[in-house]
């Protein structure tokens, strides 16, 4: 993701930090110094933040490994102020995966808070009362007796199991509203059950609006504006994960076959880039097969590539330079959806596809964004596809 650095691999899997996260550590160190503790204070409130967003990284990464059994991948795994999220490459395919895979982050947030959990269950009840009343600041608990460290663990206990509630809202972008598409899939279509999903999350949604705007309070809890924000973006997260879904749906109708580009102007390792772009801006191909001298598929250069050497005006640079190779080619009977499937996992715009071991042609995100381009004459509720 653009703006985002990347901090580790773990597992395989890149973590990215995205570059607004600095402005959480420094409202910790603001907030902590404001609260008149000084250093002191200030340091422990940054301490809760990292390791609360340690905890938000263990929950990603529930949900990634357990996708990984299910044969899903993860492209990465990116922080950000409002949280993190794992970008699997697919979604799992049956409904007891995506149940399992959904279910997972939460589930990691409530193991944490049980292994957390001594310091409260362990302490006599005095401790206990000033323990709540730490997490709740307008409580009349005078908090005494209790030390930093003892306090920055049940913070972590009480935030986690906050963490594991609002996910389970029945509502995406939340697991809870995966785990209801996943329930919902039983005995429905994955179309209708998102649909469903969709409406639910919406309702959901509409009352955080409402909640936030009316400035609603809740016991001693005051529902701020920044609830009605998240309101709006649960709202829209709902309606756009249900444009996927159709758009999916629409992806699976379709044959490679149909789509795939077979005339092609032949490039080989040594073809300079000039002519390659030449042949682009003509506007008949978008990405181009590289072969050896012996008209062996080698690799390939998508259209990234073709921009990239065009801004830099690498006229004189051999094809090698800018072709990647590919790891998923797909045959002339796979779906669309399957080929598209394939690209994200490549990382890729254009895979090459073939029939009985004989290359045949390329398909394109182009071609896929052509087709549905005619499909979005009779609904123009769908999104054209791109990277």
């Amino acid at each position: 993701m653009k703006g985002s650095l990347r901090i580790v691999r773990i597992y395989g899997i890149p973590v990215e930090l995205h570059w607004t996260f600095i402005f959480i550590l420094l409202g910790a160190i603001y907030w902590g110094f404001n609260q008149g503790g000084g250093w002191v204070s200030a340091v422990w409130f940054l301490t809760l933040i990292l390791s609360l967003f340690f905890c938000v990284l263990l929950h990603e990464f529930g949900h990634a490994l357990t996708a990984r059994r299910f044969g899903v991948s993860t492209k990465d795994i990116i922080l950000s102020p409002i949280g993190g999220i794992a970008r699997l490459n697919k979604l799992p395919e049956k409904p007891l995966h995506e149940f399992l895979v959904a279910a997972a982050g939460p589930a990691v947030n409530l193991m944490i808070a049980l292994a957390l959990s001594p310091v409260y269950f362990f302490s006599d009840p005095q401790k206990q009362l000033q323990l709540i009343g730490s997490v709740l600041p307008s409580s009349n608990v005078f908090v005494i007796n209790l030390s930093l460290g003892e306090r920055l663990v049940f913070f972590l206990l009480f935030l986690n199991i906050l963490l594991a509630l609002f996910n389970l809202l029945p509502a995406f972008p939340m697991d809870g509203g995966r785990i209801l598409r996943a329930l919902l899939s039983i005995k429905l279509d994955r179309r209708k059950a998102t649909q469903v999903s969709m409406y639910i999350g919406q309702a959901i949604a509409i009352l955080f609006i409402f909640m936030g705007l009316m400035e609603t309070e809740i016991g001693s809890m005051k529902m701020s504006i920044m609830i009605a924000f998240i309101g709006l973006f649960v709202f829209m997260s709902a309606s756009n994960e249900y444009r996927y879904v159709r758009f999916s749906h629409l992806l699976e109708k379709a044959f490679v076959k149909d789509l795939l580009r077979q005339k092609l102007s032949p490039v080989y390792l040594e073809t300079p880039m000039e002519l390659v772009l030449e042949t682009y801006s003509e506007g008949e191909q978008r990405s181009f097969a590289v072969f050896d001298k012996w008209h062996t598929l080698i690799g390939l250069i998508p259209e990234e590539k073709i921009q990239e050497a065009m801004k830099k005006k690498d006229f004189g640079k051999a094809a090698e330079f800018y072709m990647c190779t590919y790891k998923f080619p797909v045959t002339r009977e796979d779906t669309v959806k399957h080929a598209m499937d394939s690209m994200q996992e490549a990382e890729l715009s254009v895979l090459p596809v073939f029939e009985k071991d004989k290359f045949v042609g390329l398909l394109d995100y182009h071609a896929v964004n052509e087709y549905v381009a005619e499909q979005t004459k009779k609904d123009r509720r769908f999104f054209r596809f791109g990277r």
